[in-house]
């Protein structure tokens, strides 16, 4: 019997194996229910393989704690300057289940389902802003998003035991087979993550690694995309993050930098010309299949097919929703065609240009258009109104330019992972509260382990 191509033997075997890293982490940190939850939330993907029923459980369970968790920590100063974001998000989640339920008439269970990606995190973000202010409980919670990341990196070579080769979904713990978007931006994370923990000085064998094990996340998912988005991110991250350039701290990126997209272009299959692992070193076929692949051109100077790849997708949504004269109504392009329309769709209309308004294929569907189609131009605004006041919490001005761009690069032109994930975006709001401890309001890095390990622990 064969699971989305899996073996069942293959899959269980797997699955036992997230199982006991997950047995690991939870008797590490048994005594702390803030671990616990954002360990229960990263294993998400082996709830997800036991079947609708056991998924829909978990999700219920994971709401319950994190309504919880506020009450069992209230922290008065960090939930009042939380509460702009939270009116934020409200105005989102009402104006979507009001529209859902009463006008698209779609089942409580399926509005419930999309909305508790949203609220879940928003729900523990004030108390990640109170931890990371105090330094113990700042550097404990960020061993464990290390802990974590590792953990990532040694379920993908389990994988590829196992498999034999990539494998779009089972991205570590986070997705079951049947997801594999998380691929692509949790290397992003994991990179920000490494930067406010070293200030991107790449000095030891042990860095180089880690950097490696990100991208052999991305690679073990088949996605082409983290081989040209996490050499840009890795150099935008060790030029205008930190304060002190030199040689030393420049030079490493400068050899890395190429060397990431030399191996990317060569082990990704799709972008060599033999389409195979190790292929050769051909920057124009890769650029033109980006292309083709992401704006419907057959190379740069081609023509663009209307609603073909995804920025072809994206200009033609723009198009119908925000310019008069097109077929859709008014009140459509206002509150969108409803949440079962996106997110439960029949994959019989996966090529069919009607259905998704003139686009190719639902392939071509960003985080962007999901979001439009689903909850119209109202819907749309509230939700990117409600990422850019979270940005605003990053204090340094510099990593709150990245962050964004990250979570909006994911959401504009990819399929919008981080937000659509409870487990990466609890991530990205780590990394914003983290990054106010690391860097003062100065843009000056704290090593945080080492304040712990010297200062605290003396």
């Amino acid at each position: 019997m064969l699971i989305r191509g899996l073996s069942a033997n293959t899959l269980l075997i797997y699955n036992i194996a997230v199982l006991v890293a997950l047995i690991f982490l939870l008797r590490r940190y048994k005594s702390n229910q803030i671990a616990i939850f954002i360990i229960i939330l990263f294993w998400g993907g082996l709830f997800a393989d036991m079947g609708k029923i056991v998924q829909n459980i978990y999700k219920i369970a994971v709401v319950i704690f994190a309504i919880h968790l506020p009450y069992k920590y209230y922290f008065k100063n960090e939930i009042r300057a939380v509460r702009p974001l939270w009116i934020t998000l409200g105005a989102f989640v009402v104006f979507v289940v009001c529209v859902n339920l009463i006008v698209h008439r779609e089942s409580p269970l399926l509005v419930f389902a999309q909305m508790y990606k949203y609220v879940v995190p928003a729900a523990l973000f004030p108390i990640l802003l109170h931890v990371c202010k105090q330094t113990i409980n700042a550097y404990r919670l960020n061993r464990l998003f290390g802990e974590i990341l590792v953990i990532q990196i040694v379920l993908n070579m389990v994988k590829l035991v196992l498999v034999g080769g990539w494998y779009e979904g089972l991205v570590g713990s986070i997705t079951g087979v049947a997801g594999g978007g998380a691929g692509t931006t949790l290397p992003l994370l994991g990179l920000c993550w490494f930067a406010l923990n070293t200030n991107m000085n790449i000095d030891n064998r042990k860095s180089i690694l880690f950097l490696i094990g990100f991208l052999f996340i991305g690679w073990m998912a088949g996605k082409r995309a983290v081989w040209l988005l996490f050499p840009i991110l890795f150099f935008l991250l060790g030029i205008f993050v930190s304060k002190t350039i030199s040689v030393k701290r420049i030079l490493p990126l400068l050899l890395l930098l190429p060397l990431f997209l030399y191996l990317g272009l060569r082990f990704s299959p799709t972008l060599n010309p033999e389409k195979k692992i190790w292929g050769s070193f051909d920057p124009m076929y890769a650029w033109n299949y980006t292309m083709e692949y992401s704006a419907g051109k057959k190379d740069v100077a081609g023509d663009r097919e209307v609603g073909s790849g995804r920025i072809g997708a994206n200009t033609l949504l723009f198009q119908t929703f925000f310019n008069k004269g097109g077929d859709l109504s008014t009140s459509s392009s206002l509150i969108g065609l409803g949440i079962g329309h996106v997110f439960t769709p029949n994959y019989d209309n996966y090529r069919n240009r009607d259905y998704y308004l003139g686009i190719s294929t639902r392939g071509a569907l960003t985080g962007f258009g999901m979001f439009l189609m689903a909850f119209g131009a109202v819907g749309l605004i509230f939700f990117i109104l409600y990422i850019l006041r979270l940005m605003y919490y990053a204090k340094n001005r510099n990593l709150r330019y990245i962050f964004e761009g990250v979570i909006l690069f994911d959401f504009v032109f990819y399929n919008s992972t981080i937000v659509q994930d409870p487990a990466l975006m609890v991530f990205m709001m780590f990394l914003i509260a983290y990054s106010n401890k690391a860097y003062n309001k100065d843009g000056e890095f704290r090593d945080i382990p080492y304040l712990y390990k010297h200062l605290v622990c003396k």
